[in-house]
């Protein structure tokens, strides 16, 4: 959780649950991922680099290493830990959820335009939650969990559920 090094990671096939973590390491996903019906965990507090596509049918976590860490989603939105409409387009279709931010989370998380193939959830803690542009989920379920208060200033557009709900139970919700 404290390391500094790089981590690169090649075309492999995973037979178990993986989690990459690195605390200032760069993690750069360099071949085809394929994780079968595992999970994937990638927490890190520096860039991560998507280069090879992520397939499973288990859930996908991406999220900072530590709770400050800020997180852009879509070219062009700020945070430390970012991800290019190209590095999210490289997340196959087949997840069962994907996962952006982390529930204990202080720092932001700023959204772009995307489509999503899978089930979204995002989520903070007291980290501003900004949905920057139009989410495109298709028949797929958008979740979104966070005690900051939250700024949708784009369409939500989807067959499936929407769910907004605070972090803990002592926040409350205002519409």
């Amino acid at each position: 959780t404290t390391g500094t090094g790089n981590i690169n990671v090649g075309a492999l096939t995973w037979n178990d649950a993986l989690t990459l973590r690195t605390a200032s390491g760069v993690i750069s996903i360099n071949g085809t991922q394929t994780m079968g019906a595992n999970n994937l965990t990638i927490t890190t507090d520096s860039d991560l680099n998507i280069g090879g596509a992520l397939t499973s049918s288990g859930t996908l976590t991406i999220s900072g290493q530590s709770t400050a860490t800020t997180m852009g989603l879509g070219t062009g939105q700020a945070g430390t830990l970012s991800l290019t409409n190209a590095e999210i387009a490289n997340i196959t279709n087949g997840w069962a959820n994907i996962r952006m931010g982390n529930t204990s989370a202080t720092g932001a998380l700023n959204v772009g335009a995307l489509t999503w193939n899978d089930s979204l959830t995002l989520r903070t803690s007291t980290g501003a939650l900004n949905i920057n542009g139009a989410q495109t989920m298709g028949a797929n379920n958008l979740t979104i969990t966070t005690n900051a208060d939250l700024l949708i200033g784009a369409t939500l557009t989807s067959t499936g559920t929407l769910s907004i709900a605070n972090q803990t139970s002592a926040t409350t919700v205002g519409v």
